[in-house]
């Protein structure tokens, strides 16, 4: 009984410290991706300008980013690597349902979106909408039906006090 349950719990907490450094190197990709943006239209800016002034700073700066970028690559291929409906489905069993949802949207962006679109009926390039596979289908209805339990109980929860 209190063995399962610890055991229970150490899973739970197991896959919820793996989102969180998830989360963090999707973050961190995408930080580098801003710099690196910010940095090229500096450049180009320096370069169009005949008078360019250095400063130490920024030369040991652009170096360390350039490490970083070079790290980007390999986070960016573990990030990647791991499917989001395999996260959707690891989320949903450790009652993370909020983040089951926003990993399947991520599924169904990457597998049913047209290229700069969304999946809603309005941001379709098409008169052909997007069709979801079943399983799909049954996995956001799961998490729905988790969310609004949640809010039911914690306005059930509300309505007592």
């Amino acid at each position: 009984g209190e063995k399962k349950i610890n055991e229970t719990s150490r899973v739970q907490l197991s896959a919820q410290a793996m989102f969180y450094i998830l989360d963090v190197l999707t973050s961190w990709t995408n930080r580098m991706k801003i710099i690196n943006a910010q940095m090229k239209a500096r450049m180009s800016t320096n370069s169009m300008s005949m008078n360019v002034h250095r400063n130490p700073n920024s030369e040991k700066t652009q170096a360390t980013y350039e490490g970083d970028f070079a790290n980007k690559a390999a986070v960016l291929k573990l990030v990647r690597a791991i499917p989001p409906i395999a996260l959707t489905e690891a989320a949903f069993a450790c009652g993370a349902y909020h983040r089951a949802l926003k990993y399947l949207e991520e599924h169904l962006r990457s597998t049913h979106a047209y290229p700069y679109c969304g999946i809603s009926l309005g941001s379709w390039r098409t008169d052909q909408p997007v069709q979801f596979e079943r399983h799909e289908v049954e996995l956001l209805h799961r998490i729905y039906t988790r969310l609004d339990s949640e809010k039911v109980d914690g306005l059930s929860g509300i309505a007592k006090l």
